[in-house]
């Protein structure tokens, strides 16, 4: 009976280690958009499946920046001719026909083959799941065993793009590549996830849920008088009523007021004068004999 492996049971180092959760597909991914078209998403709906356990993956340390790049896990041969009927029957149907990736349980588990791209000079290692004997495998690593992901195959399939560019091995994932990269799918007639979503479906505490509650709410019989009453008193100039430290320009009274005032008198600003500079007296020194 062959025991399948976990994604952290392999690893470039001997050392297994805690494993690290990680997305298999980020939101920005490059060919995100074709794979809405031919998984049956609408524009920009993925984002929702980005924190779902179907695009987690865990891994050791040493192969989280290797995924995607240069190491991935294709799903077997019977899995991906599922994945390429659908996407065939997406492509040549209605856009609204479309069906959904996730809908479809023939797809949705599979056994899984590394592809890798390393070269001679580096070693994979398999730690067994119940023994946790550890096993150095060399390139070509032809002896390495299977997998059993809880990742989607259509997202491990996507995920796997780079690392089966050059592989042999795996030449339906190739094809099914080929198919969506150049194949004519009108992505431009696929309208926006957030153009169908209305407030109805907005969650809870959601900004168009709270807009539409506030524009909904309905005034209660004394809401009118209790607002005209605290505007008179939040604003009691608008009332009429006079308020103390408040000039109040229009009133007559302030005219009158203005107009009884006495007027001031001019002050009188003095020019400077000049003053007369001080007399310097000149010192007269008393004179002595001269003896001769």
């Amino acid at each position: 009976m062959t025991i399948l492996h976990r994604a952290q049971d392999i690893s470039l180092s001997p050392m297994f280690v805690e494993p690290v959760e990680i997305r298999l597909i980020e939101p920005d991914s490059g060919r995100l958009r074709d794979f809405e078209c031919f998984a049956g998403l609408w524009n920009g709906e993925f984002w929702k499946y980005c924190r779902k356990p179907l695009n987690k993956i865990q891994v050791q340390p040493s192969l989280q920046f290797c995924l995607g790049l240069r190491f991935g896990f294709v799903p077997c041969d019977s899995i991906l001719r599922r994945i390429f009927a659908l996407y065939r029957h997406n492509k040549e149907c209605d856009v609204t026909a479309r069906q959904r990736f996730d809908e479809i349980p023939a797809i949705s588990t599979s056994v899984y083959q590394v592809a890798t791209l390393f070269g001679a000079e580096t070693r994979l290692f398999t730690r067994h799941p119940t023994t946790n004997i550890v096993t150095e495998h060399k390139y070509p690593y032809t002896t390495l065993p299977q997998f059993s992901l809880s990742v989607h195959p259509c997202l491990a399939l996507l995920a796997s793009t780079l690392a089966t560019t050059h592989e042999s091995l795996f030449s339906l994932a190739l094809e099914i590549q080929t198919f969506t990269t150049w194949s004519s799918f009108s992505v431009d007639c696929l309208p926006s996830f957030l153009s169908r979503t209305d407030s109805r479906a907005a969650p809870r505490g959601s900004p168009a849920t709270m807009a539409s509650t506030h524009s909904r709410k309905r005034q209660g019989p004394g809401d009118a008088e209790n607002a005209q009453t605290r505007e008179t008193t939040h604003n009691p100039h608008r009332a009429g009523r006079t308020v103390l430290g408040v000039r109040h320009m229009n009133t007559h009274a302030s005219d009158t007021a203005q107009a009884e005032r006495p007027t001031k008198r001019p002050r009188v600003v003095f020019e400077d004068v000049p003053k007369a500079m001080p007399v310097v007296k000149k010192r007269v020194l008393p004179q002595r004999a001269v003896w001769r």
